[in-house]
């Protein structure tokens, strides 16, 4: 995260399941298919996870990559809004009137120098993530949910050569970032 954007990798975890043009609703899409999503964000990465029956594979890929390549086209300042409200919530709840909770957002910023990517805690700050834009949501995204900054596991019973090909068809069809 940049200086001054702390939480935007947090922030766009929830803003992963507003959805696309072509797929407006992705837990539902999800959940239609027999599964269920979620994901969480630490330090270093964001891991979003899709459970269900393996037929559902192709739906999931293709779910992951079509929001992975259009999520950036979809977001609006409504989205973008509402999401920032949960993740304060989210701030508020689970870090700022827990006990002790204060203290782990301080001792990282004591820990690490300034600048350095661990001396803020991954949910972020009020303040960085009051100043977050519409845009900078979007080029965060266009920057980073790119394939040649994701892992795809898939584990459970499918077919090994089949899974590839799907994978092929779908995430294959997602342009590489040029950086």
């Amino acid at each position: 995260e940049a200086p001054g954007r702390s939480g935007f990798a947090h922030l766009f975890e929830h803003l992963m399941f507003e959805g696309t043009k072509a797929v407006p609703d992705f837990s539902k899409a999800v959940s239609g298919a027999g599964g269920q999503s979620n994901a969480f964000t630490q330090e270093d990465s964001t891991t979003y996870y899709m459970t269900g029956p393996s037929e559902a594979l192709p739906v999931f890929l293709r779910l992951d990559a079509e929001r992975m390549a259009n999520l950036a086209n979809a977001v609006t300042q409504e989205d973008l809004a509402n999401q920032r409200a949960i993740v304060l919530n989210e701030m508020r709840q689970n870090v700022l009137d827990r006990p002790g909770g204060a203290a782990r957002i301080q001792s990282s910023a004591a820990l690490y120098p300034q600048g350095h990517p661990y001396a803020h805690d991954a949910i972020g700050s009020i303040a960085d993530l009051g100043a977050a834009r519409l845009e900078d949501a979007v080029a965060f995204h266009r920057t980073h949910y790119v394939p040649s900054n994701a892992v795809l596991a898939v584990t459970g019973r499918f077919d090994a050569e089949a899974a590839k090909a799907q994978i092929s068809a779908t995430f294959g069809l997602v342009p590489r970032s040029e950086r």
